[in-house]
């Protein structure tokens, strides 16, 4: 036993871990951490002016970049094994700036779906129709001219308001706007969306394991959504139910900021909506009503009454059916008969005959309405399109014509001067969204006490757990000595293919952010994966060697610096496979409970085939020695074997076993007379003055034939094609699309 071997390491563990719980204390309770060092709370500043969204704008160079999005004979159709399913059929409308517009409808109704096919985000499924921007076509830059706010955001629960929007803003950003200008323009958003004051604050939430983080409230972290969402500027923004799970209040506050914003700027807002309260219905300038996928209205939300009673619905009565809104929910669910015709409240729609008319009767009023306007507009496909009026003021359809000279995104002159030769936006370099990534994963993993000082804690203390059970054990005389050796060697490295079991919820984590992000285009899936794989690298390094070097000295195994070198980067080797093969099948299985059956199979694998319970010459079924080369343990137990064993000899004088092991032999060999006589027990524990046994027969009996970097080289070739099959399945996983 080497004391030099084993107490550094493991007084290195308590020291990193307790340097990194400080850290963690400090960031997500600095209240706390100000009242253990006695310092005060510091003073708030005078608040700062909000800027009006057209000086935000025009700081980033989107003056006259205003667009008419408008889709007609949208249609989204998937094939199931009941049949063809039909979500959306023969949906038009139109958005225009200035204004905002909704979505609304019953759940199902596929308020969701058509707003993801508005945004571009949807390929799955049998799409049908035309979107135009400005009456003509999307074009390749039409993604740059966008932003999608999801309905649950994909915020880091460790990272600060501040932190948030420069990480957002370091991706959407074009490319070569330093990091003042992008500080610059996070304040502005900021400020625009009234969160100055929580700069400093955390985005809060759940951590993987179950640890709750206070941070901001739901309205505050729908306004962080916005502001992220308008960054980079955007033409149009997508927002997928921006108040859902808010209290009445904040979501009139979300709505409020978002009406300012596109009064203000020329912003072109399309949001799905749930059953509205009054004022937040108020708020809406013009709405598509859907229902079971079709289309029952599109135009101004002040005319959606009199559309309905002009076709023998109804009359709406504020006294008895509430807002405008609420009754033509009521209208258009039929899911539930809420409302029956003889109750003298008027007549509703009950039956998918009754809502299939009433969407009959929209379309043709709809297709005659918007060929009136293309006749009024001489022709130029950019017209009406809603029922008996002009969906939008004059004001915004001039808006819309002033850049309706082209349906691509062009950057007009900017105040920081950030344009390419082609005057197109160009999103930020590979080196810029690795080292952006890197920096959040850092800040993730640092940050989470559990993720960093409780592993290190965890890996110490494992490695001491085996030491204390083994303690000295390689210090037992003759071949008792060697027992224990091949027995321990095995311990460890079965030890480091388990641990990353306790991980499991980390790895679905990180799968729910990456999905989340990739889908809005935040960045490709190479930036993430290498910042992903650089972040983790040095934690499981330190982590696995103090474990390795904990045990190793405990147990007494061999002190050379070979030895040494080679078992350790053996564990560290180990681990990544393990860790790796994990992450991969967290990713490529579509839940955690999946993963789990995968990972214990594949560990159940590796240990029937590590060549120590059994070897492979033993195996009677003789298709079987060849999976051994499938099995990383295959190559690491080897490694280990070498490292001890390797040109060792380990002195017997004092005998060749222990006398419990000799007595042991006969009670197990009762009929033997050499063993009944106690010759053989005398002569296997007699002192042999000079009795040596040699560890390279240990090294012959496992078959340890290959030098050490074929080893070596075949599980850092198993690493990699574990981080390929990682990589593909995130691949994957970036093209699969919600219904």
């Amino acid at each position: 036993m080497e004391l030099s071997v084993w107490l550094p390491p493991f007084i290195l563990a308590h020291v990193f871990a307790a340097a990194f719980a400080i850290l963690a204390l400090a960031t997500l309770a600095p209240g706390l951490w100000r009242r253990l060092l006695r310092r005060p709370a510091p003073a708030p500043g005078p608040p700062l002016p909000r800027p009006s969204s057209a000086d935000l704008w025009r700081k980033h160079g989107a003056v006259g970049k205003v667009l008419l999005l408008e889709w007609d004979g949208v249609g989204c159709a998937y094939s199931t094994q009941a049949g063809i399913k039909t979500v959306l059929k023969d949906v038009g409308g139109s958005a225009r700036p200035f204004q905002m517009s909704a979505l609304l409808g019953p759940s199902g109704a596929g308020k969701s779906t058509l707003l993801d096919i508005l945004a571009g985000r949807k390929t799955l499924g049998r799409l049908t129709g035309t979107v135009l921007v400005n009456g003509r076509p999307r074009g390749g830059d039409f993604a740059r001219c966008v932003s999608y706010v999801p309905q649950e955001d994909s915020f880091l629960p460790t990272m600060t308001v501040d932190e948030t929007c420069a990480f957002h803003a370091a991706l959407t950003l074009p490319r070569g706007t330093s990091r003042q200008q992008r500080g610059a323009r996070a304040e502005e958003v900021l400020a625009a969306m009234g969160l100055l004051g929580t700069r400093g604050t955390l985005v809060g939430g759940v951590l993987p394991g179950g640890i709750s983080l206070r941070g901001l409230s739901g309205g505050e972290r729908k306004r962080l959504s916005v502001a992220v969402g308008i960054l980079a500027a955007p033409s149009i923004l997508f927002l997928d139910e921006p108040t859902s799970g808010l209290d009445s209040c904040s979501a009139l506050s979300v709505v409020e900021h978002l009406r300012d914003r596109a009064a203000d700027s020329g912003l072109t807002i399309v949001s799905s909506i749930h059953q509205p309260r009054a004022a937040v219905w108020a708020a809406f300038d013009s709405v598509s009503l859907l229902s079971e996928g079709a289309l029952l209205y599109a135009g101004p939300c002040s005319e959606i009454v009199s559309w309905f009673e002009s076709i023998g619905l109804g009359p709406w009565r504020p006294d008895v059916h509430g807002t405008a809104c609420d009754w033509v929910m009521d209208l258009v669910n039929i899911g539930f008969e809420i409302k029956p015709q003889s109750n003298g409240e008027g007549r509703t729609i009950t039956t998918r005959g009754e809502l299939d008319d009433a969407a009959a009767r929209f379309a043709a009023h709809f297709a005659a309405s918007t060929a009136q306007g293309r006749l009024e507009n001489g022709g130029s496909g950019g017209g009406g399109g809603s029922p008996g009026k002009a969906a939008a003021p004059k004001a915004a359809a001039g808006a819309a014509a002033k850049g309706a000279d082209s349906a691509q995104c062009k950057d007009a002159d900017s105040g920081s001067g950030v344009q390419d030769g082609g005057g197109a936006r160009r999103r930020p370099s590979w080196w810029t969204a690795f080292c952006a990534l890197l920096w959040r994963e850092l800040l993730w993993t640092m940050r989470n006490p559990a993720d960093v000082a409780g592993r290190m804690l965890l890996f110490a203390y494992l490695g001491a757990g085996c030491g204390v059970v083994f303690w000295r054990a390689a210090d037992a005389p003759g071949l008792d000595s060697l027992r224990d050796r091949i027995n321990v060697l095995f311990i460890l490295v079965q030890q480091f293919l388990m641990m990353p079991f306790v991980y499991m919820s980390l790895y679905s984590a990180d799968k729910r952010h990456y999905v989340a992000d990739v889908g809005a285009r935040l960045y490709t899936t190479s930036p993430y994966y290498a910042a992903k794989s650089v972040a983790v690298l040095p934690f499981v390094i330190v982590n696995t060697l103090v474990c390795s070097y904990t045990a190793y000295g405990m147990i007494g195994l061999r002190v050379e610096s070979r030895a040494l070198a080679v078992h350790g980067a053996t564990s560290v080797l180990v681990y990544l496979v393990a860790h790796q093969v994990h992450s991969a099948s967290s990713i490529i299985m579509p839940n955690e409970d999946t993963a789990f059956l995968v990972t214990i199979a594949w560990s159940a694998y590796n240990f029937y085939f590590a060549g120590f319970l059994i070897k492979a010459d033993d195996m009677v079924v003789r298709w079987l020695p060849p999976l051994r080369w499938l099995s990383a343990l295959n190559y690491a137990y080897p490694l280990y074997v070498d490292a001890e064993f390797r040109g060792a000899s380990f002195p017997c004088s004092g005998g060749l076993v222990k006398p419990g092991t000799a007595a042991t032999l006969s009670s197990l060999l009762p009929a033997t007379p050499a063993l009944r006589s106690g010759a053989l027990t005398a002569a296997l524990t007699a002192r042999a003055p000079g009795c040596v046994a040699a560890g390279d027969a240990v090294l012959d009996y496992f078959g340890v034939t290959l030098p050490v970097w074929a080893y070596f080289l075949a599980l850092i070739a198993y690493l990699a094609a574990a981080h390929v099959a990682t990589y593909c399945g995130l691949l994957l996983l970036a093209r699969r699309e919600r219904r």
